[in-house]
């Protein structure tokens, strides 16, 4: 995706100022779309989906790393908007094939859905989609006992909680992702987050002197 195309995404999810839309970002390189993510309408969760942990199928680890309020929000029928910025490609690893077996992993934790078929679309939007159903599902069957259990911690939420959120029994996880130049540039990065913690906080303090004014 173009990086054009995608911050006019960005916005236009913000704009509709729905609670149940989430912007994640995916460290570190997800980190550069702070730049043009107006923070204080959007809601901003972190997440770190490695890319190395794909190559080296380390499903495990990927998913005992997610994090409860991720996990909680998933559940819900939230739409989780997944940030991230590749470098020889225009979609990393980390996305088109980390955060799509964590959908699959997700349905079928809590909803027992085994697919024929469940599509990747690797390297960039213009690709050709690549059925990994099979891959998937052994990877799936290979997961530890105390991984399906972790994530069968949320299932009760994710059948009872969704008549509230109008959800369906689809996890909402969705890409968004571009290319940059800035990969390996940690202090970049550092620096981003820096100006978003700043400015959040200035935010705060704004809030917090306005309600002393009205007291």
């Amino acid at each position: 995706m173009e990086i054009n195309k995608l911050v006019d995404k960005v916005h236009e999810i913000i704009s509709k100022e729905d609670r149940k839309n989430y912007l994640c970002i995916n460290l570190s390189n997800g980190a550069e779309a702070l730049n043009f993510i107006d923070t204080d309408a959007a809601q901003i969760i972190f997440l770190n989906i490695q890319s190395t942990q794909c190559e080296q199928k380390l499903y495990d680890t990927m998913l005992n790393r997610l994090g409860t309020d991720f996990l909680m929000h998933c559940a819900l029928g939230h739409n989780m908007y997944i940030i991230d910025f590749g470098t020889r490609k225009d979609c990393p690893r980390a996305l088109y094939q980390g955060a799509t077996f964590v959908k699959y992993a997700l349905e079928r934790a809590w909803f027992g859905k085994i697919p024929d078929k469940f599509f990747i679309t690797p390297r960039s939007d213009t690709a050709r989609a690549v059925n990994v159903a099979r891959e998937f599902d052994y990877r799936y069957r290979s997961l530890s006992k105390s991984t399906i259990k972790y994530l069968k911690k949320f299932r009760t939420y994710a059948r009872n909680c969704r008549a509230y959120t109008n959800a369906t029994d689809t996890v909402n996880i969705m890409n968004l992702n571009s290319s940059t130049t800035h990969d390996g540039d940690t202090m970049f990065y550092v620096d981003i987050v820096k100006n978003y913690e700043e400015s959040s906080e200035n935010m705060q303090q704004t809030i917090r002197s306005l309600n002393e004014w009205d007291v």
